[in-house]
């Protein structure tokens, strides 16, 4: 089993590669800035409802081409709260998904978890997150 150290150390380096790639500098202290911190801390039980989700993204293969699939789940009754589905893997995916579970269940200071792919470290999603009341864990 990997330690989730390992992980995070992993992640930081990916996050500072891209962060140098893109020109916003190698200062390991600026590019940890941009990584949002690992809140759930693998706990995935939890003991009320709206108290942490988990999103994520897949792809199917149609006989159109790919579709992109993002759901967003509540970790206490596992069920889906959220969803969206569109040809392309764009940060407006994600937003949808998210903003069909924020009209469903109106969170309040509720985890919201992922990989942490580009559309979850976007300036959009981070607004996104703070105006519907969600913290990016």
């Amino acid at each position: 089993m990997q330690d989730v150290r390992d992980v995070d150390t992993v992640r930081e380096r990916r996050v500072h590669h891209d962060a140098v790639e893109h020109g916003i500098g190698n200062d390991l202290e600026k590019v940890a800035l941009l990584l949002i911190p690992n809140l759930l801390q693998r706990r995935f039980t939890v003991s009320r409802p709206n108290r942490a989700w988990v999103t994520d993204i897949t792809y199917v293969r149609t006989w159109q081409g790919w579709l992109y699939l993002a759901v967003v789940m509540d970790l206490f009754p596992r069920k889906v709260v959220g969803w969206a589905a569109r040809p392309t893997i764009h940060r407006e995916l994600v937003l949808d998904a998210v903003l069909m579970a924020v009209r469903a269940r109106r969170p309040r200071g509720t985890l919201i978890h992922s990989d942490q792919g580009t559309q979850f470290g976007s300036d959009a999603w981070r607004r996104f997150c703070r105006s519907h009341r969600l913290a990016p864990a």
